[in-house]
C-alpha cells in the first residue's frame, strides 16, 4: 500500500491514509511511531491480528512532494493495483 502519513501516536503507532483509494489505517508499530513525520509517503505491507494492523514490511519514507513521482514510477514498472493496493509480484520495487 501506498500511503501518507496522517497522525502519529509517538511510541505506539501512526494512522496512514491510502493514496490510492482512501482507506484509513492505524499501524501499530512502536519503531516507525517514534520516528515517523506526518506528511512522508511509506510503501508498507501489511497484516491484521484481531483489532490491531502491524507492518511486515515498511519501505524508505517517501518526500510528500515525491508521492505522485513515486506512484508514476511503480504504474511504469508495471505493477498492478487491486482496490487501492498493489497487486501481484511486487520484487521490482526496489528499483525506485
Amino acid at each position: 500500500m501506498l500511503c501518507r502519513i496522517i497522525q502519529i501516536d509517538p511510541g505506539a503507532s501512526i494512522e496512514v491514509e491510502n493514496v490510492l483509494n482512501g482507506d484509513v489505517h492505524r499501524i501499530h508499530d512502536v519503531g516507525l511511531s517514534s520516528s515517523a513525520q506526518e506528511g512522508l509517503g511509506l510503501i508498507l505491507e501489511t497484516f491484521p491480528v484481531e483489532e490491531w494492523t502491524f507492518t511486515s514490511l515498511a519501505g524508505p519514507a517517501i518526500p510528500p512532494t515525491q508521492i505522485a513521482r513515486v506512484l508514476d514510477q511503480i504504474h511504469a514498472l508495471g505493477h498492478q493495483f487491486e482496490d487501492g493496493y498493489l497487486a501481484g509480484d511486487q520484487s521490482l520495487l526496489g528499483k525506485l
